[in-house]
């Protein structure tokens, strides 16, 4: 097999961290027995752009421009050319959308992308007219590549059904490898770690997030007298900020509540799993959360927002909260805050679900398998 592992998509996230992890699964001696060569395509930019992931793995790199202009170009004067030249006879897109059009070439896409399966999410009732229009047109962009792979991995049941439904693919096409949490995260051991309720929210600041509820989610809690509390971002106070504006958010709220560590490295996810007490996700929009399986890893207990793809995953081991409603919200926080007994059920049904799960050798052992 001579295989071009693309990576060029993958800058942020859980998925960084799982890209990270295959490459080192690469190395193992009876993974490389299998293949006759392996090239990477990586991004321009972040932290899989440094050379030091690709030195014991592969026979070359290619880097994937920033550009979607320039990729487009590359994709037709570079890529084409480059595939022929090594003979690559299966091209593996680790999470993303794929490569388009390639000749001779096996496509495998691993697929997390829910904003093209979820017409019906609440998500596009809040977003600005002209974000709306632009994502779409994304969407279109994305939904064209996933159709021309010849098989799409996804991760849960739900996304399979939904990619069936409205990207009209066929089941036949549509596999389901279930997750495997990140090997940077450890049991921290459950406690609570002082006078303050520390609830952890890891992700960035797009609109499906709902970052931009937090305000009025805090305004909440404190009319109904809680107070201990603080809300920890992995995004800059700048970035919070216009993330705000862009939802029409009055930027005057109570920022004592509000911590922002910014982006955190792979390397360092598990020392702020430790600082916290929640970890928090009221997404609009998921395929299956690294957040999840951190949580259930680290073994704190999860919030959630109240959608299909949460339930399906984490069953009893989170609060469910509606993030569109504040007050509701606000509510479901104090009565966990309150009650240390059903934290401690919510973490116990964390590892039940976590035991479910492939160990991430056995998740990349059954990716490897579905590419030989």
């Amino acid at each position: 097999m001579n295989l071009l592992l693309d990576v060029g998509s993958i800058k942020t996230g859980g998925g960084l961290q799982l890209a990270i992890n295959f490459l080192k699964y690469l190395e193992s001696k009876e993974v490389k027995k299998n293949l006759e060569s392996v090239y990477v395509l990586r991004p321009e930019k972040g932290p899989l752009s440094d050379d030091k992931y690709y030195e014991f793995v592969c026979d070359g790199v290619l880097t994937y421009p920033d550009s979607y202009i320039k990729r487009k170009m590359f994709e037709v004067f570079t890529l084409d050319k480059f595939l022929r030249t090594n003979n690559i006879d299966i091209a593996y897109t680790f999470f993303g959308s794929g490569l388009g059009d390639l000749k001779n070439v096996r496509k495998v896409v691993s697929v997390a992308y829910p904003i093209i399966c979820y017409p019906d999410s609440s998500y596009w009732d809040y977003l600005p007219f002209f974000k709306k229009f632009k994502k779409k047109l994304v969407n279109d962009f994305r939904r064209n590549r996933i159709k021309k792979a010849d098989t799409v991995i996804v991760e849960t049941e739900v996304m399979r059904y939904r990619l069936h439904k409205f990207l009209d693919l066929a089941f036949s096409r549509l596999t389901t490898i279930p997750p495997s949490p990140s090997s940077f995260v450890s049991d921290v051991g459950y406690e609570n770690k002082g006078e303050e309720n520390r609830i952890l929210l890891l992700g960035g600041t797009d609109p499906h997030k709902n970052l931009w509820r937090l305000p009025s989610i805090s305004n909440s809690l404190e009319k109904i007298g809680v107070v201990d509390y603080c809300f920890i971002l992995s995004v800059s106070e700048e970035a919070f900020d216009d993330c705000l504006e862009l939802m029409g958010v009055d930027l005057k709220f109570n920022r004592d509540k509000f911590r922002f560590v910014g982006s955190i490295h792979p390397e360092k996810i598990n020392e702020i799993y430790a600082s916290a007490d929640f970890l928090m996700n009221v997404s609009d929009l998921e395929s299956f959360s690294n957040n999840y399986m951190e949580a259930w890893k680290a073994g704190i207990p999860l919030i959630c927002s109240d959608r299909d793809f949460s339930r399906n995953i984490c069953k009893g081991s989170a609060v469910y909260i509606e993030p569109h409603d504040a007050e509701g919200a606000a509510e479901g926080i104090k009565l966990l805050i309150d009650d240390k007994s059903s934290q401690q059920n919510l973490v116990e049904e964390g590892k039940v679900q976590l035991s479910r799960l492939p160990t991430i050798n056995e998740k990349f052992e059954m990716i490897f398998g579905l590419l030989k």
